[in-house]
């Protein structure tokens, strides 16, 4: 196992939209435990990507009955829930929704250790607006790609995290800074040791990890995992990194920016 924990890379301005990404997820989470248990669960379907509500997009009085298994606070008989959202827009909003939703404190702090690690130098990199457009574009389509590749008996399945976003910080990440210096804490065996490898190593083998298990996790959600999100998210950070980081022009000398080997 290989858990980065400290990247060599400084940054120069305060992260600004990261810090706050983080408070909105940790607020969110805090909610959502005060509530009541069935109060918590219905919260979460509402606002929970659910790919089977795409078609409401296009049939408004479609209705999608759901049943949520990672709450907070499961409740065991629970039956599925038939939720209607006859207005678009509520739809389109738990494309952005999602995001900030988690499923306890674990799935909360996995994914907001990944976005400290690596969001600080993107959104330094970018500066506050563009990081967050990258950083929403990114969830955004990592929920589409998971709806395109997941088979029709998971389409009722509720999704949420944001791992996908922060996915998408991640590769651009790989493709910004592939040479910066990833302490990693590395389980040999029983025995934890601490290295330090190249971005873009790190990185891949993460990818790599990531698009294994979405190809051979075909007909299920292993452990509730949306393999499929991650990897969209991954690649569309790749893909929207030199675009916008073209509008953003760096303030400092290129040796600022890529520790060296």
């Amino acid at each position: 196992m290989l858990f980065p924990f400290h990247d060599d890379n400084p940054t120069s301005r305060f992260p600004l939209v990261t810090c706050a990404i983080i408070g909105l997820n940790v607020a969110s989470l805090l909610y959502i435990g005060w509530l009541p248990p069935q109060d918590a669960e219905i919260l979460t379907i509402e606002r929970a990507f659910v790919p089977a509500r795409v078609e409401q997009l296009f049939n408004p009085n479609k209705i999608v009955p759901v049943r949520l298994n990672f709450a907070p606070q499961p409740l065991p008989n629970l039956e599925p829930v038939h939720l209607l959202l006859p207005v678009r827009s509520q739809v389109i909003a738990t494309f952005f929704s999602t995001m900030f939703l988690h499923g306890g404190w674990m799935h909360l702090i996995g994914n907001m250790w990944f976005l400290w690690l690596f969001g600080n130098n993107i959104e330094d990199r970018l500066g506050h607006v563009l990081f967050m457009v990258l950083y929403i574009a990114g969830g955004v389509v990592a929920s589409l790609a998971h709806w395109a590749m997941i088979p029709e008996a998971q389409m009722a399945t509720p999704v949420i995290g944001a791992s996908g976003a922060v996915a998408a910080v991640m590769g651009a990440y790989i493709i910004t800074f592939p040479t910066a210096w990833i302490r990693c804490i590395f389980v040999l065996i029983v025995i934890p040791i601490v290295v330090e490898l190249p971005a873009m190593l790190v990185l891949g083998v993460w990818f790599g990890g990531q698009l294994l298990d979405a190809m051979t996790d075909t007909h299920r959600l292993t452990g509730g995992v949306a393999w499929w999100a991650h990897v969209g998210g991954f690649l569309v950070g790749m893909a929207l990194m030199p675009l916008v980081s073209a509008i953003a022009p760096r303030d400092d000398s290129p040796a600022r920016w890529e520790s060296a080997w």
